[in-house]
């Protein structure tokens, strides 16, 4: 019996609804979190009345960006493969770091502390502190669905790997380039502080877009132009898969970096 083909028009556009309901969820967690912090003072007492607040919604919001990944991915292998896939819910958000959240959200309130030790003006110690702020949570939110995706994707025996897909809003050159590598199907897919990328799983009946991937070449080009300076329409250098490495995160796992990048210390840590 001839397989049948999956529609592929019907993936793309799931995928995309999927990229536009994650961004929906991150952007009101995160909305949520920076009113929080502009409510109020920044002394210990003001920290624990902020993690009270904002440490449900964290984790409200990444059950919600797991349930969605796996309901995701079930539809997506539904549509590859032929045939009715069950979701299998929703994982346990509540410490993907392995560091109970209540810990992680402190940090931003350690910046502003450390910040003002430094003599840096208060102004520009509470910048940096939402920055850090949002960078947690931004990564929080990034890592309920590479585990979620992890969880589904490893179970299944006809999912035989899988791609990034650099649908998010802001794709950056380090997710361009790896977007074009192809990921065991138990992998946990590497990120970076901001990074907006899904996956799309790869079966037999759905093999790898390598015309996909060179299509997206020029994308690569422009990314890496603009990022780092540097670019060869002509490919003989720089070899972008050099430029561009997975370094191991204390917390959140497999992590993109440019090459050179190291990890310094607890500071470092978003």
């Amino acid at each position: 019996m001839t397989q049948r083909k999956p529609d592929l028009r019907a993936i793309d556009n799931l995928q995309r609804v999927y990229a536009g309901q994650t961004k929906v969820i991150r952007d009101r967690v995160e909305a949520y979190a920076k009113t929080q912090w502009a409510a109020g003072a920044y002394r210990e007492a003001d920290m624990v009345r902020f993690l009270n607040r904002v440490v449900p919604v964290i984790k409200a919001g990444g059950t919600q960006m797991s349930a969605l990944t796996d309901s995701y991915l079930a539809r997506t292998l539904s549509l590859m493969l032929g045939e009715a896939v069950k979701p299998q819910g929703a994982i346990n958000t509540a410490a993907l770091r392995g560091v109970p959240a209540d810990e992680v959200y402190k940090r931003p309130f350690q910046t502003v502390w450390t910040s003002l030790s430094e003599q840096k003006p208060f102004d520009a110690a509470v910048s940096a502190g939402k920055a850090r702020l949002v960078d947690i949570v931004r990564t929080d939110m990034q890592l309920a669905k590479t585990r979620t995706s992890q969880s589904v994707l490893s179970r299944d025996a006809r999912v035989r790997g899988f791609t990034r897909d650099v649908t998010g809003t802001k794709t950056c050159a380090l997710c361009y380039v790896a977007s074009t590598q192809i990921y065991s199907r138990g992998d946990l897919m590497p990120i970076h502080p901001g990074c907006s990328c899904g996956v799309s799983p790869i079966t037999n009946a759905n093999p790898f877009d390598s015309q996909g991937a060179s299509d997206r070449l020029e994308s690569v080009h422009t990314a890496v132009e603009n990022e780092l300076g540097i670019s060869d329409r002509g490919a003989r250098a720089p070899d972008y898969r050099k430029l561009v490495v997975t370094k191991e995160h204390g917390e959140y796992g497999p992590t993109l970096v440019r090459a050179g990048q190291h990890f310094t210390g607890p500071s470092s840590i978003t």
